[in-house]
């Protein structure tokens, strides 16, 4: 039973493969000691440098290594990375032992010839090793047992992509990277534990390892089919664009009233112990934002309602910037704006010199080009974009065959709003996107004759055929009072002959009706 209950402790944790992948499996035996200096050594020496000391018999680990009239001094401290002991199946820890010698956390890592390494090796048969790494700094008199922590997926995006970074939810930052990386790491660890890595080209690697450096696309562990899009949803009302976005994200809603201030956030005046201050209130981009890159290991959306209501080019202002996105789903550029690097740094450790969109944030909205009072958005501004349109159809609408009294007899909603369409865009030539989605009314409205009249009806009266209503209506109706009223009593006809022939040939037929037809 104790084998068993240790085997399933194993079994559900989440373990890494070399193409970047997780999958459920046991958690990686650890090496000998033997084996974990060989294998470290083997990392020390790579891409031509040589180690010229070592003592190995207790933790740290010292080594001195040269390469090209460069020398370094380590301290090295190296446990085995094992799954946390808890519930969460991403998570993998070394622990730091309570009576290890300090020599290595003390170590000032500025210095470019002294480094302490805090490492954790991650051994999964017919995987290659991969290496997690730890500030120092941050862990220095832990005083007790502590353990520090690593997600399953950055570990595997090292298998597959040699390097990556992650933060975990105390804004500290760990490095995973397989041996190729390690003198790359060593000589970088300081701005690489203060996310200084943003221009990866621009890190001194101390070696010939920078050409391969330059091709590490993405300081950021955020799953490939993950990676941040901008995308806008469009279609005619009704068609589902929002429902379609998801219920669980944070939404807000454009209007020409939004500024960059409700967007992004501003200076607000307010007072403490009776002085009036001045302090920077963030919106909801930037609370996302914050958000995404504390907990990198999450997917953000954000979703905008009716983009086009509001001046994009104003709401957005230097974020506009951002929206370039590489291949990798971040920033292609970034901004130095002070106001939000604040924001972003404060009560953290992210230590951010500049401002980009993460892989793990999505931005999606939704739109209308067929709303009134809309503002007409630039193509620079599009050109960010991803746009999916999404079609009238009633296909797996759930109330599609609800009924509806209209003019003494009875038609189902898809019939009534499908004649309406196609008479709106055949006879009139109205654009699909002013036209008339499932969704546009919901199952309870479609017993109400009022909420119909002053929901849809009005929509068509002011909106789709307001300079040629009689197109679409009986020419008896001066208003829309005349038109809503007829409506509501359920027994009186309010549109166009023509249109009137074609719903009357889609009503629901009754018995009698049935059984003469059959006659």
């Amino acid at each position: 039973m104790l084998f068993r209950g240790l085997f399933c402790m194993y079994e559900t944790y989440y373990q890494a493969n070399p193409d970047g992948s997780i999958e459920y499996g046991i958690q990686p035996h650890g090496l000998k000691k033997s084996e974990t200096i060989s294998k470290l050594k083997e990392a020390l020496t790579y891409n031509g440098w040589t180690i010229t000391s070592e003592k190995t018999n207790s933790k740290p680990f010292n080594f001195i290594i040269n390469a090209h009239e460069k020398e370094i001094e380590l301290y090295v401290y190296i446990w085995k990375i094992s799954n946390g002991g808890r519930e969460r199946e991403h998570e993998q820890r070394i622990q730091i032992a309570t009576d290890v010698n300090q020599d290595g956390f003390n170590v000032d890592n500025n210095n470019p010839n002294k480094k302490g390494l805090l490492l954790g090796e991650y051994n999964r048969e017919g995987c290659p090793t991969v290496y997690a790494a730890w500030e120092t700094e941050t862990n220095r008199n832990h005083g007790k047992s502590k353990s520090c922590f690593i997600n399953t997926k950055a570990i595997a995006k090292a298998m597959r992509d040699g390097f990556v970074q992650t933060i975990d939810s105390s804004g500290n930052i760990a490095c995973a990277f397989q041996k190729e990386f390690m003198n790359f790491y060593i000589n970088n660890l300081v701005s690489l534990h203060s996310l200084k890595v943003n221009l990866v080209e621009g890190l001194d690697s101390g070696n010939d390892l920078q050409t391969e450096v330059d091709k590490v696309p993405n300081v950021r562990d955020v799953p490939y089919e993950e990676r941040g899009v901008n995308k806008i949803v469009y279609g005619a009302p009704g068609v589902g664009k929002s429902y379609s976005l998801g219920t669980s994200h944070e939404r807000i809603t454009f209007h020409p009233e939004f500024t960059y201030f409700d967007f992004i956030g501003g200076i607000k005046p307010g007072k403490v112990n009776g002085e009036l201050t001045y302090e920077f209130k963030e919106g909801p981009f930037l609370k996302i934002l914050k958000d995404a890159y504390l907990f990198d290991y999450k997917q953000f959306t954000l979703v905008i309602e009716e983009i086009n209501r509001a001046n994009t080019a104003a709401v957005f202002g230097d974020i506009f910037q951002l929206l370039d996105r590489n291949e990798y789903g971040e920033s292609t550029y970034s901004i130095e704006n002070e106001d939000i690097l604040n924001y972003l740094n404060k009560d953290t450790k992210l230590n951010l010199n500049k401002v980009k969109i993460p892989a793990n944030f999505n931005i999606y909205a939704t739109m209308n080009n067929a709303d009134q009072g809309v503002f007409v958005m630039d193509s620079a501004f599009k050109r960010r974009w991803e746009f999916e349109y999404k079609p009238i159809s009633f296909e797996g609408v759930s109330h599609a065959d609800e009924v509806l009294n209209y003019a003494g007899y009875q038609v189902t909603w898809q019939n009534f709003a499908t004649c309406i369409n196609d008479f709106l865009s055949s006879k009139i030539g109205i654009n699909e996107d002013k036209l008339i989605g499932p969704y546009f009314l919901k199952k309870t409205d479609l017993k109400n004759n009022r909420k119909i009249a002053f929901k849809l009806l009005i929509y068509l009266w002011d909106d789709v055929v307001r300079h040629e209503r009689y197109a679409l209506f009986a020419n008896q109706f001066n208003t829309f009072g005349e038109v809503s009223n007829a409506f509501i009593k359920g027994n009186q006809s309010i549109f166009n002959k023509d249109l009137e022939g074609i719903l009357f040939e889609n009503r629901l037929l009754k018995e009698t009706e049935e059984d003469g037809s059959n006659e």
